[in-house]
């Protein structure tokens, strides 16, 4: 969790000074090294003391050493694809034609900033405990539940057994045992009550490796975690349009997952997959390079790389639903 993103749920949940010290600091992050510490004191009618007692708050030993840490995080946002405003990517009156650039730059900028950080060797780790165990458990709130079940649905499609529970999690959690890994999403990953960073502990207690994917920054997941994938952190915790800039990183670290999995047995994968989507994935299309004929499912199966030969048939219906 970075300093801003601390600021940020002090300030929120605050009042009186240590909400206008807050919002101060958030509103001016960009040019927080033209302000003495005398002059945020003046700004905020408040006195130096206040706001030292504001950054000892935080954990720091002292104003300095908070906003020595602050500028650090300027600096390194600044120079990581910094071009869209991850929580302001429009503005009011903007056009669609403007809208949907801004939109689609903010999306390849978290990929590409996710992927300067990440840590070969703790993907590797991390591709390794899902291979080697028995059980993939995935705790992740709303909305990250939702990439989430994506990629559960690519893990269960290979034959993994994985769980990624609604409710009852301290009954499933308490349920499990060494033969399981943990993926945990959670972007600021510092919130003790809430879920699923209050599961952290239980995992612990029954041995059960954690990989977490989190934003940068101290935090309590971070620290207690086995393995961790960086997601990119412009984002703020509650001052944002959407949550465009956390999505794609997170479906990103996923898919990093799901494709070191896959690469670890790649044919006997690539037989499973294709043998389960015929069986439960009835698809049709009149669309050519989509057409996947019978007579040619073993060349297929055997030939990833090969294309299918043209096919003569007209026949249509509508796409069925898809079984898990």
């Amino acid at each position: 969790m970075l300093v801003m993103q601390k600021i940020e749920e002090i300030a929120y949940k605050s009042s009186g000074s240590t909400r206008t010290i807050g919002e101060f600091l958030i509103t001016n992050h960009s040019r927080l090294q033209d302000f003495s510490m005398q002059q945020i004191a003046n700004e905020t009618f408040t006195s130096k003391s206040t706001l030292s007692r504001f950054a000892k708050s935080l954990g720091f030993d002292g104003w300095k050493s908070m906003m020595e840490q602050l500028l650090e995080e300027s600096h390194f946002i600044t120079i990581h694809h910094a071009a869209t405003d991850a929580n302001y990517p429009f503005s009011p009156g903007d056009t669609l034609n403007q809208i949907v650039p801004a939109i689609a730059t903010l999306m390849t900028e978290t990929i590409l900033e996710t992927m300067d950080l990440l840590q070969y060797d703790q993907l590797e780790q991390a591709v390794d405990l899902i291979v080697h165990k028995k059980n993939l458990l995935i705790l992740a709130q709303s909305p990250n539940f939702f990439e989430a079940q994506l990629f559960a649905r690519k893990l269960l499609a290979i034959g993994h057994n994985v769980i990624l529970p609604h409710f009852d999690t301290g009954l499933l959690v308490s349920s499990m045992n060494e033969d399981t890994v943990c993926i945990m999403i959670s972007y600021s990953g510092n919130n003790p009550e809430r879920f699923p960073v209050n599961k952290l502990d239980l995992l612990l207690e029954k041995h059960i490796p954690i990989i977490a994917l989190t934003g940068l920054g101290d935090s309590i997941v971070r620290n207690k975690a086995t393995v961790v994938l960086d997601i990119a952190s412009r984002e703020r915790l509650y001052s944002k349009i959407a949550t465009y800039a956390t999505e794609e990183p997170i479906a990103f670290l996923l898919n990093a997952l799901f494709s070191g999995v896959f690469a670890c047995s790649y044919q006997a994968n690539l037989e499973h997959r294709i043998l389960q989507g015929r069986r439960w994935e009835k698809r049709f299309t009149n669309y050519f390079d989509m057409r996947e004929d019978q007579w040619s499912s073993h060349f297929i199966l055997f030939h990833p790389s090969a294309k299918s030969p043209p096919d003569s048939g007209t026949e249509r219906s509508e796409i069925q639903p898809e079984a898990f």
